[in-house]
């Protein structure tokens, strides 16, 4: 399917999400947005979409999985990617964002800068409560030249071209919200 504008493309997830039944979803305001809460114009250069992530089983609960790491320059203890979510009802593990592998700079083969996590995940905790399980709704944001007819080698690839991911979740138990993981794309 080629995505013709932004209204299209906030009904279509990339490819990364492929392993979940990822439906449309308002994305939580952030300190990013307008006073009005406005989040479809983000200081007038770019478009935001949401998609609420359920595993194919049914399940709505996930287990977000990624790395623990102390930032390069300030040494704060980060949870980075690659980033999957495992299903708290079947168990089936999927990888839903890995930067060398998703988004802008991916997509157009350019270099990762971001710290990434090796070896073994561990689950993202919540603050409020130390438990593990989530509902997950994955934010992107697309720059507003997408759908520019003069940049000719972006034509048909518009889900893939977001320049910022966020995952946040909704803890299960306790029921707090959670800023899980952001990551610039491009």
């Amino acid at each position: 399917m080629t995505v013709k504008n932004f209204d299209e493309l906030k009904q279509v997830a990339p490819r990364c999400m492929s392993p979940f039944v990822a439906v449309p979803a308002v994305p939580v305001p952030t300190e990013d947005a307008g006073d009005d809460g406005d989040l479809g114009d983000l200081g007038g250069d770019a478009c935001l979409t949401g998609f609420e992530l359920t595993c194919t089983c049914g399940h709505t609960s996930h287990v977000v999985q990624g790395y623990y790491l102390k930032h390069a320059d300030t040494g704060e203890l980060l949870f980075y990617g690659p980033i999957s979510l495992k299903c708290t009802g079947c168990g089936k593990l999927s990888l839903l964002f890995d930067i060398a592998k998703h988004g802008y700079d991916a997509e157009c083969g350019h270099e990762v800068y971001e710290q990434r996590g090796a070896g073994t995940p561990q689950p993202f905790e919540c603050e409020g409560c130390g438990k593990t399980a989530f509902a997950v709704l994955c934010e992107l944001e697309y720059p507003d030249d997408l759908f520019d007819p003069e940049i000719a080698d972006l034509k048909g690839r518009a889900p893939e071209l977001f320049t910022m991911v966020t995952v946040v979740g909704k803890c299960d138990a306790c029921g707090e919200e959670a800023h899980i993981y952001a990551s610039e794309c491009a």
